[in-house]
């Protein structure tokens, strides 16, 4: 017979320890490689056999306490078949007929224009009743317009929905792959902003759908920023079956690890993603706002260049910056530039920039001395290794390049900067450019939701980044939550202890795959004393006598 043991971190001291009937308290660090020794050494678990799940599913294990304690648990090859793991909440169960939460509409949900798209990615934590009659839908934009939907359809296939201006134009790619009713999943949708299929991508549990089907419509080109209302548990006039624990809306396309650390730490959302928005972080990002004919107000001017304003060579608004560098080829770092001064926020963030070639040269997008990308005219060159090298931990998420037209062209970053000196913003190089526009904006999560926080009073899901993005439960008598410790066992063994809490190594109590508890000591206070009320199977004290009501 098997023994389960649970582990966390002692409140007091911090360390690891065995459960002793208590969860401690949430822990300001991830679990690295010295807790797991501590763990396997408290255990007495030989290095080969551990491993933290869950190994594959996301967990059944429901958080205990609003305050969304740490719950470490050690696992044994002996339970790779556990669906072990701290969960984010409680979750909202839904039922099948009118409730939702409601978000009012937001341009930090909207990622088209009616020409272009921006990547954007959905993750949630579900449990699924039924979706045989109608579909699960986790987060939607299209209440009275359509712009996209995340959902598990019919088939209990997972689903991702881009729309063009309504129903004739769409963009709508499934992974034939059934999910499982009754079980905590972790569910992601990433798209790149290309306006094609092959920029969707959907994962079960960290694992990328190898049965994709498309089942688009008509022409698609890109969404449309409509006055619709997002929802979590509706789409399109349907109600979800089951229950959501979780949803975190992303203004940039998650990667394949990025989505598999989400399902191992229950999709909360990492440090360098709180929170994205669509705040301008340059001043004067369009060139627009002229101090003199011949310098950029708040843009500090490096040496052996010079720049003039050009109402001629422009891409859109009143001027450009013509950007002219006499310096010879930059070997490394960005050594004549324009500046804007400790303004990239550590995280990640987003950077936009509109160019043109005028002299043939290279431009340089960059922090402080060092490069991102080079733009030779036509072509990017990655150069993130000068950023990375400085400052560890940095790195460049992502960059493309769109042609724009007439010779201009948009480069686009994401990037994570980790940097505790100056963080300016840079653009620099050699020859001569016209620079229209350039944009910086953070980067990552721009809502979240963990269902764990409800205002039930109110009615109110409150968006826990700094966005305030609150989610309004409608129908609160069809939403139900609870909370409490679960736990899935696949295939247990007879007599199997499912849960077992033990102080210095002594079993205290346990509870088998039969649900049989066995106790050393059993203390029940404030039982009934009359059995008046109660229902058949109630336990009351007559007097000092247990009785049972049949």
């Amino acid at each position: 017979m098997a023994t389960k043991t649970f582990m966390g971190f002692d409140p007091d001291t911090g360390v690891p320890s065995e459960f002793e009937g208590k969860l401690a308290r949430k822990t300001q660090k991830a679990i690295g490689n010295t807790e797991k020794a501590a763990f396997r050494s408290a255990m007495g678990i030989p290095a080969a056999a551990e491993g933290l799940v869950p190994s594959q599913n996301l967990a059944d294990v429901d958080d205990v306490s609003a305050s969304r304690d740490n719950l470490a648990v050690l696992s044994s090859t002996e339970v790779n078949d556990r669906q072990l793991s701290k969960a984010p909440s409680s979750g909202l169960d839904f039922t099948p007929s009118t409730a939702t939460v409601e978000i009012p509409d937001s341009a930090l949900l909207s990622f088209g224009d009616g020409t272009t798209d921006k990547p954007f990615s959905i993750s949630a934590i579900v449990e699924i009743d039924d979706f045989s009659s109608q579909t699960f839908s986790i987060m939607s934009k299209m209440s009275g317009a359509y712009e996209w939907w995340f959902l598990v359809d019919t088939n209990g296939y997972p689903t991702v929905s881009l729309y063009d201006n309504g129903l004739t134009n769409t963009l709508v790619r499934e992974n034939q792959s059934a999910v499982d009713t009754g079980k905590r999943l972790h569910l992601a949708a990433t798209y790149d902003g290309s306006g094609l299929i092959g920029g969707l991508k959907l994962y079960v549990n960290a694992v990328e759908g190898s049965n994709y089907a498309d089942q688009s419509v008509g022409s698609y080109v890109a969404m449309h920023d409509t006055a619709a209302q997002a929802e979590i548990g509706e789409g399109n006039n349907v109600h979800s079956d089951g229950r959501i624990y979780s949803c975190v809306i992303w203004n940039r396309e998650l990667s394949a690890s990025e989505v598999a650390t989400l399902a191992a730490n229950g999709n909360q959302v990492p440090v360098a993603d709180q929170w994205g928005s669509n705040t301008e972080l340059l001043t004067d990002p369009g060139f627009e706002d002229w101090s003199s004919g011949s310098n950029l107000s708040s843009w500090t001017e490096g040496s052996s260049i010079t720049i003039a304003q050009d109402g001629v060579n422009k891409y859109s608004g009143t001027y450009a910056c013509h950007y002219t560098s006499s310096g010879s080829t930059i070997a490394s770092g960005v050594l004549h530039q324009l500046r804007q001064g400790s303004l990239v926020p550590i995280g990640c963030n987003r950077v936009s920039v509109v160019v043109k070639n005028a002299v043939s040269g290279v431009l340089d997008v960059g922090v402080n001395n060092d490069r991102w990308v080079t733009f030779d005219g036509t072509s990017l060159t990655d150069r993130s290794s000068e950023v990375s090298s400085q400052y560890p931990g940095s790195e460049l998420l992502s960059y493309d390049l769109t042609d724009l037209g007439s010779g201009w062209y948009r480069i686009d970053l994401v990037f994570k900067l980790v940097a505790s000196s100056a963080r300016d913003f840079v653009l620099g190089g050699t020859g001569q450019w016209y620079i229209d526009d350039a944009s910086c904006k953070p980067a990552g999560a721009v809502a979240d939701y963990a269902f764990d926080a409800i205002d039930a009073v109110n009615g109110v899901l409150p968006d826990r980044s700094s966005n305030g993005l609150n989610g309004a439960i409608t129908d609160a008598t069809k939403v139900r939550a609870d909370r409490g410790l679960h736990i899935d066992a696949n295939n247990p063994s007879a007599d199997e202890k499912l849960l077992t809490v033990s102080v210095a190594g002594t079993e205290k109590a346990s509870i088998d795959e039969d649900g049989d508890a066995v106790v050393q000591r059993l203390n029940i206070a404030n039982i009934p004393t009359s059995s008046g009320g109660l229902t058949s199977g109630d336990v009351w004290n007559d007097s000092g006598t247990l009785k049972i009501v049949t």
